[in-house]
């Protein structure tokens, strides 16, 4: 790619140009070149595509960051309760059938419930 843009440039194409051919490069990206070029300033342009990246990386850590952790709790959970239903309520079944007790409304809603 980055050879056929550097063809495309000797051939006398402006870089803007060359870079909107590939679908590599944004609009943004092909915009501020050609600003860049028609007003003489290409380097700060390209400082300015260079910060502008990044930021948006950053960003984009601090957002995957800030998710993780609330994702991992809820997995966690889930894991948790789904344990507690399978494992821990039916336990309480045996434990009240032994005493000859009866069971509260809830727990034998919730005993009900995964079968």
């Amino acid at each position: 790619m980055l050879e056929e843009i550097h063809r495309e440039i000797i051939r006398g194409s402006p870089l803007w140009e060359s870079l909107s051919n590939h679908k590599t490069f944004t609009a943004l990206d092909c915009g501020v070149v050609r600003i860049g070029e028609e007003t003489g300033k290409l380097y700060e342009s390209l400082e300015f595509l260079a910060e502008y990246y990044r930021k948006k990386a950053a960003q984009r850590r601090m957002v995957t960051a800030a998710l993780s952790y609330p994702l991992i709790i809820l997995i966690v959970a889930v894991i948790v309760l789904v344990f507690m239903l399978l494992v821990i309520v039916p336990m309480f079944e045996q434990v009240y059938a032994r005493m000859g007790g009866e069971l509260p409304t809830i727990t034998k809603a919730v005993i009900a419930f995964p079968r």
